[in-house]
């Protein structure tokens, strides 16, 4: 990733990607990436238009517009609190928003997102942190006045923290099933709830060697 933005490449890193993975596929091998849900926090800067107008945002520069953050903000994608005023914890990014996954249009703009990885020719995708992680606090106190859509009723995150990871999972599923329609959809969870089966198959999370 860019900085650790979800739907970017690195480009120092991985400056031609979808050639490298052409030639990875021609080797048996299937990449899959890991899709954190934690968006980078970065209001937007009048300044950059172009990255998030062009065809692959996804490859172009991050420093002053980030075109994943600036959609979801501008279509009210995102968690907020009680109050109003966004929910920004902290993951790998740094400050960060959550998709509010309650809604049906944010689960369909971030599975339609994931044409940055599938263009590029990634296999699958890998849901990690999605409990949700919060590194402000690892009790979810910081999370006790977030507010989510659903289905109208404007709950708490004390509801609908178990659904979080199954309906990003969904999302993810929905997503690769559009994009890709003439492939099984591959996706792997770290969190879950009941009915995941539709959507992943899961590990165990992370774990010491003993």
């Amino acid at each position: 990733m860019n900085g650790y933005r979800v739907f970017t490449w690195n480009p120092q890193r991985f400056p031609r990607p979808k050639e490298m993975n052409e030639q990875l596929i021609k080797q048996g091998v299937k990449v899959i990436t890991i899709v954190d849900p934690g968006v980078k926090y970065q209001p937007h800067s009048a300044v950059a238009e172009q990255a998030a107008n062009s065809r692959n945002p996804e490859l172009g520069p991050k420093e002053k517009s980030y075109y994943v953050f600036d959609q979801g903000l501008e279509k009210n994608y995102f968690q907020h609190r009680k109050d109003g005023k966004l929910f920004i914890p902290k993951v790998w990014p740094g400050e960060s928003v959550f998709v509010d996954y309650t809604l049906p249009e944010a689960r369909k703009w971030w599975g339609d997102l994931h044409r940055a990885y599938l263009d590029n020719g990634v296999a699958g995708i890998w849901n990690d942190m999605n409990e949700p992680s919060d590194f402000v606090d690892q009790t979810g106190k910081n999370q006790s006045d977030v507010i989510s859509y659903d289905e109208g009723e404007k709950s708490s995150h004390a509801k609908n923290r178990n659904v979080f990871a199954l309906l990003m999972a969904r999302a993810t599923y929905e997503g690769l099933a559009r994009l890709r329609p003439d492939r099984r959809p591959y996706v792997i969870t770290r969190a879950a709830y009941a009915g995941i089966q539709r959507y992943s198959t899961m590990w165990t999370g992370d774990t010491n060697s003993t």
